[in-house]
């Protein structure tokens, strides 16, 4: 999806515009980790995940790595 938007945006606007209008009525946080490699993000990563979905277990999480 990330794909189709970034390369085909005019194509792809309509449906766009009904994602944020359907996120717009949500309260989703978004946390951002950077670092030079071997920094020990993925393990950082590892470990927020495990505990936040021990701690919640009614929620979900997702990942975008790039």
């Amino acid at each position: 999806m990330i794909s189709a938007v970034e390369n085909f945006p005019k194509e792809n606007a309509a449906w766009l515009d009904n994602i944020r209008t359907e996120i717009s009525k949500k309260n989703i946080p978004v946390l951002g980790i950077t670092g030079t490699g071997g920094a020990g993000k993925s393990s950082l990563v590892d470990e927020l995940v495990r505990r936040f979905l021990l701690d919640f277990k009614d929620k979900t999480i997702a990942i975008i790595s790039v």
